[in-house]
This record gives C-alpha cells, sequence and structure tokens, in this order.
C-alpha cells in the first residue's frame, strides 16, 4: 500500500511539472504582450506627429487632415491674433485723442478682415506645418515665397524640438529656434485611444507683434 500511494504521489507530481511550466510560459508572455501594448500607447502622439509630417511632405493634404482639428486650432490662433491687434490698437488710438473710438471702430473691421485671411492660409496642413517649424504665418498664395518657406532655406537641424506629456490625453510638442528665444507650443488631444490631433497653438511673441 504504502509503494502503491508513493507511486500515486510521484505520478501526481509529475503532471504538476508540466503545467507548472505552461503557467510560468503564459505569465511571462502576458507580460510581454502588456509592455508591448503600454509601449505602443505611450508612443502613439510620437508616431501622429511623425506621420503628419511625412504627410505634408508628401502634399498628402487628406491624410495630413487626420491629424488636425482645423475649426480647433483656427479658433486659438484667431483669439491670440485679435487680442493682440485690439491692444495695437488701442495703444495707438488712446483716450486723449477725441477721434479714438471712430478710430478703432474703423480699424476693427479691416483687422478681422485681416486676421481672417491670414488663418485662411495659415490653417492648412503646409501651413501649419511653417508655422509650427519657424513660426512663420502664411498670408498669401504666392508660390515662391512657399517654396521658400518649405524648402531647403527651412531646416528642422535650425530648430529644437521638445516633446513631452502634459497628462493622460493631452501632449505638447514646443519648437524654437537656434537664433531666437521664441517658442511655438502646439498642443495635441487624444482622440479616441491611439489617435492623437493637434488641437491648438500658442504663438511666440515676435509672432503676435507682426503687422498684417
Amino acid at each position: 500500500m504504502r509503494v502503491l500511494r508513493k507511486w500515486i504521489i510521484n505520478k501526481k507530481l509529475g503532471y504538476r511539472k508540466p503545467i507548472a511550466k505552461i503557467n510560468c510560459i503564459f505569465s511571462r508572455t502576458l507580460i510581454l504582450i502588456s509592455i508591448v501594448c503600454f509601449g505602443y500607447l505611450y508612443l502613439t502622439p510620437y508616431i501622429a506627429i511623425v506621420l503628419l509630417k511625412t504627410s505634408v511632405e508628401k502634399n498628402n493634404s487628406n491624410e495630413a487632415a487626420k491629424y488636425i482639428d482645423f475649426a480647433s486650432v483656427r479658433d486659438s490662433l484667431k483669439s491670440q491674433l485679435t487680442i493682440s491687434l485690439r491692444d495695437k490698437i488701442n495703444s495707438k488710438n488712446n483716450n486723449i485723442n477725441p477721434f479714438a473710438e471712430i478710430g478703432i471702430s474703423f480699424l476693427q473691421p479691416l483687422a478681422e478682415r485681416a486676421i481672417n485671411s491670414t488663418l485662411d492660409y495659415t490653417v492648412t496642413p503646409k501651413g501649419l506645418s511653417i508655422l509650427i517649424r519657424t513660426g512663420e504665418l502664411s498670408n498669401n498664395f504666392n508660390e515662391e515665397n512657399n517654396k521658400i518657406n518649405n524648402n531647403n532655406s527651412v531646416s528642422d537641424s535650425d530648430y529644437t524640438f521638445k516633446l513631452y506629456y502634459k497628462n493622460l490625453n493631452k501632449f505638447v510638442l514646443t519648437s524654437s529656434s537656434r537664433k531666437s528665444n521664441n517658442i511655438v507650443r502646439t498642443y495635441w488631444h487624444r482622440s479616441r485611444l491611439i489617435h492623437w490631433r493637434l488641437t491648438s497653438i500658442e504663438l511666440p511673441r515676435d509672432t503676435l507683434n507682426l503687422n498684417f
């Protein structure tokens, strides 16, 4: 009986060893898959930025549009430009001038028109690419100017880029010229789990001080 009992025990232990090995392999595989998934989720905003850049370089506007919330970006730029121009107009037409209010009421529609015209050219995949890299707004359809802005005269090596998470669903890309301290901040928001879109841009001071 003792021999039989010992044989049964050994038999059971023999079955447990392969099961333990299978459990160990399954656990390690699960951990590896989890690491890969979390790593991919972490990299998704970086991937979105690279894909946007590649689409613009290939002049694929439809593909680039997947990574831009045009309405949100336009609103963010318009609010900054409107405030800047309003302050500029008010500073030039102070209360000492009796015709200041008339001047302001006359200039505001012109300023609004100038801002909308600038945004029409800037809030495009190519225009936003130039803005992100150089901090410059686009304001005409001149092909030669677009070539100058887009081609070899402007190199990524002339700028410093920083990328970081603001929070779980918000990502920031900053660019600054090595020749100045002006910083362009772009804000990206998570759309669904793995998709990111550019939603707003914070303009540098020099850009806001431009005359229209």
